[in-house]
């Protein structure tokens, strides 16, 4: 993982943000491997979150902890208490487990236990939709800009690109 400077950011981190990211970095793990490009996609991320949130080096050293090591998801979830951050749990995670091109079936566990336990609330389902309008919006506003820059690039990162910027991270290039 390439080492983000702690504290540059200038919004602090939530104890929500924080488990949602470990839970993310599960997912990564819940086929057994992390692949090529989920290492490339946690590398971006958490270098380009140290320039936003004031992460510690308790932080990132959490997060290159768990990359290195699953933990177990049901210690982290009953933290994600924000229910922005539950819904960007469903989102992010979707991203890693199909990132590598394939749904494994303990992936798909994964993503079915993650949607029981945060995807039935009725403020996670209007956060949902709010960030669903926001990811269209991003996509209208950026669309003639990223078919220039980015013609061969997979549509799913349209709206990765769309929930980072919504975090306040810049999008991946």
């Amino acid at each position: 993982m390439s080492k983000p400077s702690a504290h540059i950011g200038i919004m602090p981190v939530s104890d929500s943000f924080f488990y949602m990211w470990r839970c993310i970095i599960v997912m990564a793990h819940a086929d057994g491997v992390i692949h090529e490009k989920e290492r490339e996609f946690f590398d971006k991320v958490f270098a380009n979150m140290g320039r936003v949130y004031a992460l510690t080096p308790e932080h990132l050293k959490a997060f290159a902890g768990d990359l290195e090591k699953a933990q177990d998801v049901d210690t982290l979830m009953p933290h994600i208490k924000d229910p922005e951050c539950r819904s960007l749990l469903l989102y992010f995670s979707q991203v890693v487990a199909w990132i590598d091109g394939h749904l494994s079936p303990d992936e798909s566990d994964l993503l079915k236990k993650l949607h029981g336990a945060f995807g039935k609330a009725p403020e996670t389902g209007e956060m949902m939709a709010k960030i669903r309008q926001d990811i269209a919006d991003q996509m209208f506003k950026r669309k003639t800009d990223l078919e220039q820059k980015h013609l061969e690039r997979n549509p799913l990162f349209y709206a990765l690109d769309a929930l980072l910027l919504r975090l306040g991270i810049d999008h991946l290039d």
